[in-house]
């Protein structure tokens, strides 16, 4: 099936060509027509299985041809990186419309972002936390809100956000198209889609916390750290020198540790991201290690899903 039988209009589909895709994943084929429709959703489904396309989408040719310089949809995520790489994907699929899009998210002033909603966008991609900020302030108006989305959602629980969350729900408007997509659905996602969804169709592309077909597993057990340390530096030197990689740790220490051992050996070709590091350098982190200045990028769980790397 291609991406025609989906009832997608001309300008997303050649969005899509432009961007080397020509078949609809299975999130993709499922999501599109139900969210077309009108339905609320729930969708369970890993990190690189094409959700933001499924939802981004139908939601773009929904709000098409009603720019009135104010949000239509808003699409809201738990880190400020999920928000950049959103916004970037609703950046691309509109790129042969006149939709504009923003990413309102912390770790920057709000001046930039509150001149920037005065000029228009029919997209905003928002942390809650910021979401809130920029409503109180009177800068993001909200009244003519269709489709709200959380994305990430188990992450957003994780997170404590569910008070921001329930904040924002009590200001944007009451109807509206409601979609909850998350790699996972334990209880506490449970909970949040029965307030935050009516009757919502359940689709899921995947069991529940497993991989995607692409990624392969394989599990080392070592005894100690310094084992664990020579046995990445002989791998990432060795057979995997022509390779990037990244790192994920559990603590900010181990992510200092793992880096420093691993400069020792390749040296300006590590690079380390957390919550601790300052925006702008979690950012220029990111940018390095995708076109390639960086090899390895030591992480902790700051930027664990929803990463997006071009192969070389």
């Amino acid at each position: 099936m291609g991406f025609e039988a989906l009832k997608l209009k001309r300008q997303f589909l050649r969005a899509l060509d432009d961007m080397g895709f020509s078949e609809p994943t299975p999130i993709q084929e499922k999501a599109i027509p139900r969210i077309l429709a009108g339905q609320d959703l729930i969708g369970v489904a890993q990190t690189g299985t094409g959700k933001t396309a499924a939802f981004v989408l139908p939601l773009l040719q929904h709000i098409q041809g009603r720019q009135e310089g104010v949000p239509r949809v808003a699409i809201l995520v738990p880190t400020k990186e999920l928000a950049l790489q959103v916004h970037h994907a609703v950046e691309n699929f509109a790129s042969h419309t006149d939709m504009r899009a923003l990413a309102l998210v912390g770790g920057v002033g709000p001046k930039t972002q509150i001149a920037a909603l005065s000029k228009g966008a029919e997209v905003v991609v928002a942390t809650p936390g910021r979401f809130m900020e920029l409503y109180l302030k009177g800068a993001l108006v909200v009244n003519k809100l269709q489709a709200m989305v959380l994305d990430e959602a188990d992450r957003m629980m994780d997170m404590g956000f569910m008070p921001q969350l329930r904040d924002i729900l009590e200001v944007v408007p009451r109807k509206r198209q409601n979609l909850l997509f998350s790699a996972t659905f334990p209880s506490r996602v449970e909970r949040l889609a029965d307030e935050f969804l009516l009757w919502p169709t359940r689709i899921e592309v995947a069991p529940e916390g497993t991989p995607v077909s692409t990624v392969d597993q394989h599990m080392v057990k070592v005894p100690n750290l310094r084992t664990k340390l020579n046995l990445l530096s002989f791998w990432l030197t060795g057979k995997h020198q022509d390779s990037r990689a990244l790192v994920f740790v559990r603590t900010k220490e181990d992510a200092r540790k793992i880096r420093q051992a691993l400069e020792a050996v390749m040296p300006g070709l590590v690079g380390e991201i957390h919550s601790n590091k300052a925006q702008h350098t979690r950012l220029a982190a990111m940018n390095q290690f995708r076109q390639g200045d960086v090899r390895v990028l030591v992480s902790t769980d700051v930027s664990s899903r929803g990463i997006d790397v071009p192969e070389t």
